[in-house]
């Protein structure tokens, strides 16, 4: 690797084929290839021409591998990905199913992987015309939903490896350093994503530190199916969510700062229902998903 010489053109329209052309031809992988395309997306300002195996060489940028881990009890396997501390399978040992959507082989979370699994941030959900104020002052994020920011940006915690901390029969521990102006947002974040198995149950716990002000919000984008057929739809599960109240949102789903009360039983989950038989949730089904943040009572 360190005695490849790639150089990269990079302009507004083309920069990302003709990224793709030259690493296509240096036979260089899907993650490899992601991985570049992050780097330069952040590094325009060194330069139009720009060697990669010097890059290489200073230690700048490390291609990353992608490196799975298993945790697992008598009732439960977990197997979880390195490139965005990011769920691959919750597999239930007594029924012989994975619970949980991914992306077939672990190769394939090299390349953008659509939040599948993955640990969102530094922000999850979306930010207004990709801008905050902390203190009276503006700071201008990284847009990646035309004028907002989604869930961190172009290049969010989704994307960077995480290195493992710990790792146990039944835990495993995350880190990740996101440093100062990262996509825009303001400290150094130290953050800590946490998998550990209990008996029937899988715990997800995130911890962070910020060496200034800033907004957090961390959280795992598993698509959980419990069905063996993947196929099937989920209006077949019993679900409960202790809530009672939910984020109002506008019609470009941006959280307006509005808690609102559910104004019917049924449009509440507070004891387990079958989501296909729960009339308000039946005029969901021909919709593609349903989007409500519902505020959890602990």
């Amino acid at each position: 690797m360190t005695q490849r010489q790639i150089d990269l053109w990079l302009n507004d329209e083309s920069e990302k084929e003709l990224m793709h052309r030259q690493c296509l031809k240096e036979k260089l992988a899907p993650h490899e290839l992601a991985q570049a395309y992050c780097f330069f997306h952040q590094n325009k300002h060194l330069g139009c021409t720009i060697n990669l195996t010097l890059l290489i060489k200073a230690g700048i940028i490390d291609f990353v591998r992608v490196q799975s881990s298993t945790i697992e009890n008598k009732y439960l396997r977990v197997k979880s990905i390195n490139i965005g501390a990011c769920l691959y399978e919750v597999y239930d040992k007594q029924k012989k199913i994975n619970l949980i959507l991914n992306l077939g082989p672990t190769k394939n979370y090299g390349s953008k992987n659509f939040y599948v699994g993955a640990t969102c941030g530094r922000y999850a959900g979306r930010i207004s015309n990709s801008k905050f104020k902390i203190k009276n002052k503006t700071f201008k994020l990284n847009g990646n939903e035309k004028k907002n920011t989604l869930h961190g940006g172009k290049i969010g915690f989704d994307r960077l490896e995480w290195k493992i901390h710990h790792h146990s029969k039944t835990k495993i521990i995350y880190q990740l350093l996101s440093k100062n102006l990262d996509q825009g947002f303001p400290g150094d974040l130290y953050s800590e994503c946490i998998f550990e198995i209990k008996n029937k149950s899988l715990f997800i716990k995130y911890q962070y530190k910020s060496n200034q002000l800033t907004h957090v919000s961390l959280t795992n984008h598993s698509y959980w199916n419990l069905n063996k057929n993947k196929n099937e739809t989920i209006f077949n599960h019993d679900l409960k969510i202790n809530s009672e109240k939910y984020l109002e949102v506008n019609n470009k789903l941006i959280p307006t700062g509005k808690l609102k009360k559910l104004k019917t039983l049924l449009m509440t989950l507070i004891s387990f229902k079958i989501l296909g038989k729960n009339r308000h949730y039946q005029k969901q089904k021909n919709k593609k998903n349903i989007k409500q943040n519902k505020c959890i009572r602990i």
